[in-house]
C-alpha cells in the first residue's frame, strides 16, 4: 500500500494532493465530533441506570458545568449533546463527501482532457505504435478506475480509518484491556481475510482491464467493416467474440464485488463474538453498574466502528483490483505531465515558402526498426511547382510525405524551407500546409463543419467557401443536397460517395489557402470527368501554390513540373514526364501499362 501511495503522489499536482489532506482533516474533525457524542453515552447510560452526580466523577463535572440542574434536565443535557454530535457528524459528513466526489470526478475530467491533448500533440509515431482501442482503454477505463475506485477508494478507506483510530482511543481510555483484546481480535481477522483475498483480487482486476480492451476492439472493428460483416453475414462471430469477452468481465466483476462484500458478512459476525468477549472481561473488572457503562459505550462504539472497518476493507479491496489499470495509466499520465503545454494556440505567422522546398540527404528510420525506409533522399522543389511521387508498394511514399509534413522528424539530414529547417519552426511551418489523403477523415458533421474543419465561427457571407466549392467540382452535391452545406455527413461520411469524400477533403485543404498542397492518392476515387476538372483547377493555381502528389494512377501526374521515383527508400530518378518517358525503363513500363505513351 505504501507503495501505491508513492505511485499515486508523482501522478497528482500539489494543489491535488493538498486538496485530497483537506478532506482527510475534515474527516477527523467529524471523527473527533463523533467520538465526543460517543463519550457522552457513558454519562447518559449512568443517568438512566440511577447513578448520581456524587457517586461518579463524569456526572460531577457535567453538574457543575450546566449549573447543577436537577438529575432529569441533566439528563435531557446530556442526551441532547449525544444527539447534537451525531446529527453535526451527519451533516459534516455528507457535506464532505459530496465536495470530495464532485472534486475528484472533476479531476477525472481534467485527466482525460490532459491525456487526450497529450495523445493530439505527441509525436505522430506513436500513433503508429499505438492501437485506437489502447488509447481509448487509457482515457475510459483507466480514468474511470483512477480517479474512481482507486482516489476515491483510497480516500475513503483513509477517512475510515481516521474514524475507527479515534472512537478506538476512545474505548482505549474507558476500557483498556477490552479495548485491546478486540483490536487485536479484529486487526488480526481483517489481515487474514485481506491477504486471503488479495491474489484474487489482483487477478479480478487484470481480467476487468484486459477484456475491457479486447471487447472495445472489436466493438470498434464490428462497427467499422459493418458493410464487409454485412455482406459476409460474418455478424455472428464478432457478436460471439465480443460476448465472451464481455462475459469473462462479468465472471471477473462478480468475484471483485463479491470479495468487497465479504467483509460485510464476516465482520458482523465477528462483531458479536467480540462484543460477549468485552462484556465478559468488563464485568469481571467493575461493579455492575460501571459494567453496563462500559457495555453500552462498546456497543455504541462497535455498532459505529464496524460498518466503518468494513467499509475500509472493501474500499482497499476495490483499490488492490484497480491497481492492474493504474499499470495501464501510469505511464502515459507520467508523460502527459511531463509534456503538458496546455491548449497549444495556432502559430499566427506562417513560415515563408517564397523559394524552394529542399530535401537534403534525408535519411529516416523508425523506431525499433534495424534498417532505414529512406536513404540519401534529396529533392529540390521551386514555389509553386509541382512534385509527382510515385513508386511500388513499399517504396517509402507516405513516409517521405509524412516527413515532408513535419509528422516525423529525419534521423539524417534535413526538410528546408526558404533554407530554414522546418523543424525549427514546425508549427508554423505546418501552419501553411494542407493534405488531402486517400481515406478522407469526415466529422459527423454539416458539409460546411468539415470543410471549414476549424472551431472559430464562420463568417456569413463566405466567398472563399464558394470559390473552394467551384474547384474541388462539389457545388452539384450541396445543390442536391437537402439542407445545402448544413447537411450532415454521417459517420465517417457514410452518406455520402468515395469520390464527394474526396472533393470534400480537397475542398478543406483548399479552405485553408495552403502555400504547400500535398495529395495522397487524392483522386483515386473520383470519375474520369471529376478528376479531369480537379486536375485542370490544380493547373489553375499552378504559380501560386506548391503541389506534391502522390500516385499510382499516371494519368494524375502528368501535369506535374517534375516526377520523383521512389524505390526501397532511394529516389531512383527524377525529371519531367517526358524525360522519364524516354530514359526510365521502369517509368517508361508504366507509362505502356497505363496506354500514356508520349
Amino acid at each position: 500500500m505504501t507503495s501505491l501511495i508513492r505511485r499515486f503522489s508523482t501522478l497528482f499536482g500539489r494543489h491535488v494532493k493538498a486538496r485530497l489532506l483537506l478532506v482527510l482533516a475534515g474527516s477527523l474533525t467529524i471523527a473527533l465530533t463523533e467520538a465526543v457524542a460517543i463519550l457522552a453515552v457513558l454519562p447518559l447510560m449512568a443517568l438512566v441506570t440511577g447513578a448520581t452526580p456524587r457517586s461518579s466523577r463524569e456526572l460531577r463535572f457535567l453538574h457543575d458545568l450546566f449549573g447543577q440542574p436537577s438529575q432529569e434536565r441533566l439528563a435531557l443535557y446530556v442526551a441532547l449533546i449525544v444527539l447534537a454530535g451525531f446529527i453535526l457528524k451527519g451533516v459534516a459528513a455528507l457535506a464532505i463527501r459530496w465536495w470530495s466526489i464532485g472534486f475528484v470526478l472533476a479531476q477525472g475530467a481534467e485527466t482525460s482532457a490532459k491525456l487526450l491533448r497529450y495523445y493530439l500533440q505527441a509525436p505522430y509515431s506513436l500513433h503508429l505504435r499505438r492501437s485506437t482501442p489502447d488509447l481509448l482503454r487509457v482515457l475510459n477505463e483507466g480514468v474511470t478506475a483512477l480517479h474512481g475506485p482507486i482516489v476515491l477508494g483510497g480516500v475513503s478507506a483513509a477517512t475510515e480509518l481516521i474514524t475507527i483510530l479515534v472512537l478506538g482511543s476512545v474505548l482505549l481510555v474507558v476500557n483498556p484491556l477490552g479495548t485491546v483484546v478486540l483490536g487485536l481480535y479484529f486487526g488480526l481477522s481483517a489481515w487474514a481475510l485481506a491477504h486471503a483475498v488479495k491474489r484474487r483480487t489482483r487477478q479480478a482486476g487484470v481480467t476487468i482491464i484486459d477484456s475491457a480492451y479486447h471487447s472495445n476492439k472489436t466493438a470498434l472493428h464490428a462497427l467499422g467493416g459493418i458493410k464487409e460483416i454485412k455482406l459476409r453475414h460474418e455478424s455472428t462471430t464478432f457478436v460471439n467474440r465480443y460476448y465472451a469477452e464481455k462475459r469473462r468481465a462479468a465472471n471477473a466483476m462478480r468475484v471483485h464485488t463479491f470479495v468487497g462484500e465479504l467483509p460485510k458478512h464476516i465482520l458482523e459476525m465477528l462483531f458479536v463474538i467480540g462484543v460477549g468477549i468485552t462484556t465478559a472481561i468488563a464485568y469481571t473488572q467493575d461493579d455492575p453498574e460501571a459494567a453496563l457503562g462500559t457495555v453500552a459505550l462498546v456497543g455504541v462504539a462497535g455498532f459505529r466502528l464496524l460498518p466503518s472497518v468494513v467499509r475500509m476493507m472493501a474500499a482497499i479491496n476495490i483499490v488492490r483490483g484497480a491497481v492492474p489499470t493504474l499499470d495501464v495509466i501510469e505511464p502515459d499520465l507520467l508523460e502527459a505531465n511531463r509534456n503538458d503545454a496546455g491548449d497549444v494556440p495556432p502559430p499566427v505567422a506562417r513560415l515563408p515558402l517564397t523559394v524552394a522546398l529542399e530535401l537534403r540527404d534525408v535519411h529516416f528510420r523508425y523506431e525499433g526498426a534495424d534498417h532505414d525506409v529512406l536513404q540519401d533522399v534529396s529533392l529540390h522543389i521551386p514555389t509553386g511547382s509541382s512534385l509527382a511521387i510515385i513508386g511500388g508498394s513499399g517504396a517509402g511514399k507516405t513516409t517521405l510525405v509524412d516527413l515532408i509534413l513535419g509528422l516525423h522528424r529525419p534521423t539524417g539530414g534535413s526538410v528546408l524551407a526558404d533554407g530554414r529547417d522546418v523543424h525549427a519552426s514546425l508549427a508554423s511551418w505546418q501552419a501553411g500546409l494542407a493534405m488531402v489523403p486517400q481515406e478522407v477523415f469526415l466529422l459527423d458533421e454539416s458539409l460546411r463543419d468539415n470543410i471549414r474543419f476549424s472551431a472559430t465561427p464562420p463568417t456569413d457571407p463566405d466567398p472563399l467557401m464558394e470559390t473552394v466549392l467551384a474547384r474541388a467540382q462539389l457545388e452539384d452535391v450541396v445543390a442536391a443536397a437537402e439542407h445545402g452545406l448544413d447537411t450532415r455527413v454521417g459517420e465517417r461520411g457514410t452518406r455520402l460517395s468515395g469520390g464527394q469524400r474526396q472533393r470534400i477533403g480537397i475542398a478543406r485543404a483548399l479552405y485553408r489557402e495552403p502555400t504547400l498542397l500535398v495529395l495522397d492518392e487524392a483522386t483515386s476515387a473520383l470519375d474520369n470527368e471529376t478528376e479531369h476538372k480537379v486536375t485542370a483547377t490544380l493547373d489553375e493555381l499552378h504559380g501560386q501554390l506548391t503541389t506534391i502528389v502522390v500516385a499510382h494512377r499516371l494519368s494524375t501526374v502528368r501535369h506535374c513540373d517534375q516526377v520523383a521515383i521512389l524505390e526501397d527508400g532511394r529516389v531512383r530518378a527524377t525529371g519531367t514526364f517526358e524525360e522519364l518517358s524516354r530514359s526510365d525503363e521502369y517509368f517508361a513500363r508504366l507509362v505502356r501499362l497505363g496506354s500514356l505513351e508520349v
